[in-house]
């Protein structure tokens, strides 16, 4: 749950910029099949220059998430869970969000004067009407690149 939340609340950071909006009844969540993943404790390594790999075992689906960063994407991949998981990202439904245009492959964003888009080079992207946006995997992967301005 708790490296759920996290992975949500730092793409949260990257794709709506209105973290500091999110109230207690809208925290994000790492969802397959309709129900909250949840699992151990991650690990994580920093070895390699520019990457940061956090591995998290999964115990309800059984399995584990594995989280690539680097400058400028990061790649999530789920073994053991049916493709179709998602990441959920919520906010306060008062909450003024950095989107222009929800595409399925892009999202175009402004903050603070700054534009910038968001691409799904693996899964897309869902407005999700009641719940906020998805990211939906496929192949049981998403990858976003955050390379673009």
């Amino acid at each position: 749950m708790i490296l759920g939340v996290c992975l949500c609340v730092f793409v949260g950071v990257l794709v709506e910029s209105s973290v500091a909006q999110m109230t207690v009844d809208d925290i994000p969540g790492l969802t397959a099949e309709g129900k909250e993943i949840k699992g151990g404790t991650p690990t994580v390594d920093d070895s390699a220059d520019g990457k940061l790999v956090v591995k998290w075992p999964t115990v309800s689906p059984k399995g584990e998430v594995v989280l690539t960063f680097n400058e400028k994407s990061v790649s999530i991949r789920a073994a053991g869970m049916k493709d179709g998981w998602y990441l959920e990202l919520s906010s306060d439904k008062k909450a003024e969000l950095p989107f222009g245009k929800i595409g399925r492959k892009k999202i175009s964003c402004n903050f603070k004067d700054a534009s910038y888009t968001i691409s799904a080079k693996c899964g897309e992207f869902k407005k999700e009407s009641g719940s906020g946006l998805r990211i939906v995997s496929k192949k049981n992967r998403i990858v976003l690149d955050f390379s673009s301005r």
